[in-house]
């Protein structure tokens, strides 16, 4: 799967933009597109961690799901959508300029 995650700071701008537009919804996302193993990557290597990543069969993915959605959404509707989304890429137009590895930096600065 992979995903264009956006920076809150780089949303905002692109919100203000979309202000005075008649579109009613409108997709957007971060500057660069990774997978999933790329995003923990980078998470591990910005801590100066030895890089490692558990992957599991996807039939244990759809199994949660179909778990999942037997409870009551207040207990499984979160964990629901994240596995559900896993299933598929979810790429929006390009935006902004703040990546994903420079924002991992900030948060682990002293």
């Amino acid at each position: 799967m992979k995903i264009n995650p956006i920076h809150g700071a780089d949303l905002a701008q692109f919100c203000l933009q979309q202000i005075e537009s008649d579109e009613r919804e409108v997709d957007v996302g971060g500057p660069e597109t990774l997978s999933i193993n790329q995003i923990a990557k980078v998470a591990f290597e910005v801590q100066q961690k030895r890089v490692a990543i558990t992957s599991i069969p996807d039939s244990v993915r759809r199994m949660l799901i179909w778990f999942m959605a037997k409870l009551p959404d207040r207990y499984a509707g979160g964990a629901e959508f994240f596995l559900t989304m896993l299933g598929s890429d979810s790429v929006a137009p390009s935006y902004g300029k703040q990546t994903l590895a420079k924002h991992y930096a900030r948060l682990t600065k002293p």
